[in-house]
């Protein structure tokens, strides 16, 4: 998983062209849909960990997070 900036889709495009130059088909959607999900709300991949924790606190009612 890289960052959503223009580095990190950079270097995602440069894994997927050395995953498909080995015949290996990489699932690209799943990194796509993070990303249209948590897009404005984080930056970067080291944020999710805790962006979910939050995001459970806030459906389960839980405050002081």
């Amino acid at each position: 998983m890289t960052d959503w900036d223009k580095k990190g889709g950079m270097s995602a495009h440069k894994i997927i062209q050395h995953l498909l130059a080995y015949g290996i088909m990489p699932n690209t959607r799943i990194r796509a849909k993070i990303r249209a999900l948590v897009k404005k709300r984080i930056k970067d991949v080291e944020s999710f960990n805790n962006y979910i924790a939050k995001m459970r606190c806030e459906i389960h009612g839980i405050t002081g997070f």
